[in-house]
């Protein structure tokens, strides 16, 4: 990709893609000034170019692609060419990063030092007002995402398709009790990078994650099949630690089977086949929802 930014003609789409950006607004001058002071570099999906407690202060502009920013793990934002990202601690030299910037797609980001971002802002002072306008704006989009995730807790609900049934009942309890649930039921072992990447996504937008394992969800000993049920829940259990941590992940188990997981909150419930799944589940719906309301929503501050 940097290929299209180098040479004569590369030189024309930089300048072309420098004035598009937020902090230049169609200055042609400052366009120039800043092709011959950044340094371009490529990023591919998943690279980040920011990482969250860094102490280095360089600005980004998104060139081509996008990014997505992430706090203490959780996706709260997302950037797109135009954009900027890492100006906070280019205004304030003394500030550590306050979040990890990860390319959403193959991106093209032009680099420019704290120093060098000054001094062209005593050329251009125009560029400290687009920079504040920038951040009152993003202060905003904050401001309204903490609102709504406070409003309603929201809970991801796992399940193999063998507890198809109790997923949906566990769902609808939870739903009922004013949560905000999703039900998830995409395999990751057999799926691949892409199911990984997704769940991940997913579960950076939940307040709480729960895993949801029967007693078919148990490996039996010579059992030749895999994935086994239960190497599926321990993938998708460590992908949720990674993203939502631990008192954040509960694994709702049946009795009688295997140890509790260590690392998350365990939860067990009483298979019963003489009883309706609503009966049977309302012990730990309760358990869920007293836990959640003590936990409250995750912070996004």
């Amino acid at each position: 990709m940097l290929a299209r930014f180098t040479g004569d003609e590369g030189r024309r789409n930089l300048l072309y893609a420098l004035s598009e950006q937020k902090l230049v607004r169609g200055d042609s001058a400052l366009a120039e000034a800043l092709a011959s002071s950044v340094t371009l570099l490529e990023a591919q999906v998943g690279a980040a170019v920011i990482h969250q407690g860094g102490v280095d202060n360089d600005v980004y502009l998104i060139v081509t692609g996008s990014f997505d920013v992430f706090v203490n793990g959780k996706r709260v934002a997302h950037r797109k060419a135009g954009e900027h990202v890492g100006e906070m601690a280019a205004v304030q030299p003394t500030q550590i990063r306050s979040a990890t910037v990860v390319a959403a797609e193959p991106s093209v980001v032009a680099r420019l030092s704290a120093a060098r971002l000054d001094d062209l802002a005593q050329q251009f002072p125009l560029i400290h007002r687009h920079v504040a306008q920038e951040l009152a704006r993003r202060l905003f989009q904050r401001n309204d995402y903490v609102g709504s995730a406070r409003e309603r807790t929201k809970v991801l609900v796992l399940a193999s398709a063998q507890s198809t049934d109790a997923a949906q009942v566990l769902q609808e309890t939870l739903a009922s009790e004013g949560f905000t649930v999703r039900l998830w039921q995409d395999g990751l072992a057999r799926s691949g990078g892409l199911a990984v990447q997704r769940l991940q996504e997913t579960a950076a937008g939940v307040d709480f994650a729960v895993v949801l394992a029967g007693t078919e969800d148990a490996r039996t000993a010579g059992d030749a099949a895999w994935p086994a049920s239960r190497d599926e829940v321990l993938l998708e259990v460590g992908v949720l630690l990674g993203v939502l941590g631990g008192d954040r992940v509960v694994l709702v188990e049946s009795h009688g089977g295997t140890a509790e997981l260590a690392g998350v909150v365990n939860l067990r419930w009483q298979p019963d086949a003489s009883r309706d799944l609503e009966t049977v589940l309302t012990p730990a719906c309760t358990r869920l929802r007293r836990y959640f309301e003590s936990q409250g929503p995750y912070a996004v501050a």
